[in-house]
């Protein structure tokens, strides 16, 4: 094998790794890109309400929705564009203790207690 098509499959590997390398970037690049795709979907990621009510999470939360309702109850979670209540046992009407999930979107307004009365 002469010396200059040695030199020459030494490129061809190089390239080669290069492009492999180009590759991989562009993977990353492509993953990142989807992220922000999801976050742009989310609303609350455009939400500062719904970024803001994340840190009141297991705290006594009353949420008042798009069209007026209003729950009250422990915020369990907020997370990919929802919100997750734990409303209490009531006796007057009896409604057992359950779990209310609604989308960040919907969200008005929340109030916190920020001490017990």
């Amino acid at each position: 094998m002469s010396h200059n098509s040695k030199k020459n499959k030494d490129k061809d590997k190089d390239k080669d790794k290069d492009k492999d390398r180009d590759k991989d970037k562009n993977k990353e690049k492509n993953k990142d890109k989807d992220k922000d795709k999801d976050k742009e979907k989310c609303s609350s990621k455009k939400d500062c309400l719904c970024e803001y009510l994340e840190k009141f999470e297991h705290s006594e939360v009353t949420i008042r929705n798009k069209s007026g309702d209003i729950i009250t109850g422990e915020l369990q979670q907020v997370k990919n564009c929802f919100v997750k209540i734990i409303e209490p046992e009531m006796i007057t009407p009896f409604v057992c203790e359950r779990l209310t999930v609604i989308r960040c979107s919907d969200i008005e307004s929340f109030s916190v207690d920020l001490h017990e009365c």
